[in-house]
């Protein structure tokens, strides 16, 4: 089971580091979606801020690290922990990426 933990913590080391990247490139996506002269879907708008980029980055890191330094914590929790990350991974890069699939749908 230990094994298992420890491919946890991994997998939800490698997502977070993904996801600084995402982060740190939120900028090019602001810049890019500036010159469409349209509303962003809200979800857009939230995950482009820098607010939501910082705080979940951070939010889910220390959730990983909590989990890693708890003596007693339950054994599916690094699983839960890197699913977590995942889903937030996906969730902010789906939101991101979201007006340019609406786009490419209208595309004929």
């Amino acid at each position: 089971m230990r094994t298992l933990a420890n491919l946890s913590y991994a997998v939800a080391g490698l997502v977070v580091t993904l996801y600084a990247w995402l982060v740190l490139s939120l900028e090019s996506f602001r810049g890019m979606y500036a010159s469409f002269r349209a509303p962003l879907p809200l979800v857009t708008r939230i995950a482009l801020s820098p607010a939501w980029g910082y705080v979940s980055l951070i939010a889910v890191a220390s959730s990983i690290v909590v989990s890693m330094l708890g003596r007693k914590t339950h054994p599916r929790m690094p699983i839960a922990v890197a699913l977590i990350a995942i889903g937030v991974l996906v969730g902010t890069y789906a939101a991101i990426e979201w007006p340019i699939f609406q786009l490419a749908g209208n595309i004929r």
